[in-house]
């Protein structure tokens, strides 16, 4: 069976790297990108179901990554780890739908935790919706495509 793999997106190697070595600890290995753009094509090829990035790097910042993230996989569950930042970009990351929040100078013992959680959060959800649209199908299968629209 193939590993859980998780983005990192963040322009930092040996943040990169020390993220990597600690899920390897826990069976989940790490794809990295080093900007947002990069990161979002490493999604277009594969759905993760975490992302960690970062807030600031080169190109498109963090929140755009987020923003975007959200509105094309909702069920994804994003972690932030940044450098540095205001009270207030952590609140917008936040209303975002930033699952956590870590800050590189801390102790990231609790990345491992904060990961395999969002981990199951990102497959109940998923498992949920696939479950609604499974039943839809059923309810709806006497419908025309007009009233499962209009529904």
């Amino acid at each position: 069976m193939e590993p859980t793999k998780v983005l990192v997106v963040d322009d930092d190697d040996a943040i990169v790297t020390m993220i990597g070595a600690r899920l390897a600890r826990i069976g989940i290995s790490i794809v990295p990108a080093d900007h947002a753009r990069q990161g979002l094509a490493r999604m277009q090829e594969h759905h993760f179901p975490v992302v960690i990035t970062d807030l600031y790097m080169p190109g498109m910042q963090g929140e755009e990554l987020i923003c975007t993230l959200k509105r094309e996989y909702p069920f994804t569950q994003i972690i932030v780890i940044t450098g540095e930042t205001t009270t207030e970009r952590i609140r917008r990351c936040l209303t975002l739908g930033v699952t956590d929040f870590f800050f590189k100078t801390e102790d990231l013992s609790s990345l491992d935790t904060s990961v395999s959680q969002a981990l199951c959060r990102s497959v109940r959800w998923q498992h949920h919706v696939n479950a609604d649209n499974t039943f839809r199908k059923a309810a709806c299968s006497n419908c025309t495509p007009l009233q499962i629209v209009a529904d």
